[in-house]
């Protein structure tokens, strides 16, 4: 448990490492523009639901969704892997590395 004497911030942070042996080039861009590809795909859905809703509406498990989206995540890459880091985690990087297709069985994750 953390316990904060002063300042109260409701903040955490994660970070992933992956190797770039490990992807395609495809999914690098896809990393490296996860803002804009997100983006994109979370108002596609809101759009679906708005128009579709009722009361039998379902929503399957499966459909991607990446929580609030925020472009807070600081994406590097080096001649050998691609690293994420964000101070407050909003954005689920885990659940859109799985939907781009990368085997999230090789990803190194780390939550504060």
């Amino acid at each position: 448990m953390k316990i904060r004497t002063s300042f109260v911030a409701n903040s955490s942070s994660s970070s992933f490492v992956v190797s770039k042996s490990v992807l395609t080039p495809e999914q690098i861009e896809k990393i490296k523009n996860y803002y804009a590809i997100a983006k994109e795909l979370n108002n596609s859905i809101t759009a679906w639901i708005e128009k579709y809703k009722g009361p039998d509406t379902f929503v399957s498990e499966d459909t991607p969704w990446f929580g609030y989206l925020c472009d807070s995540w600081r994406i590097t890459e080096t001649d050998d892997k691609i690293e994420g880091f964000c101070v407050i985690n909003n954005f689920n990087f885990h659940s859109y590395l799985d939907f781009i297709g990368v085997d999230t069985r090789k990803v190194t994750f780390k939550e504060d």
